[in-house]
């Protein structure tokens, strides 16, 4: 018997993010009507780029990023464990 993925569920929803969890994943995803806004693709990079930074060579305890960039309609998504 095949095991089936978590389901995904809304947990927040703001001006410009909403904020996912599927099993131990998290997932924050651009929100379609924010698409636009300036900063906002910075500022997902940022936060992958700093979790990198962070987890590699450092005992800092920071999520596993598994998955960072833009979804087939060009808004960003960012997923860590």
């Amino acid at each position: 018997m095949e095991s089936q993925p978590d389901r995904e569920v809304v947990l927040y929803v703001s001006e410009a993010k909403s904020y996912h969890q599927a099993g131990t994943t998290f997932i924050k995803r651009e929100r379609p009507d924010a698409f636009g806004l300036p900063w906002l693709k910075e500022r997902f990079a940022v936060e992958a780029a700093a979790l990198r930074l962070l987890a590699e060579p450092t005992s800092i305890p920071v999520p596993r990023l598994i998955a960072a960039g833009t979804d087939e309609n060009g808004l960003c998504y960012l997923a860590a464990e």
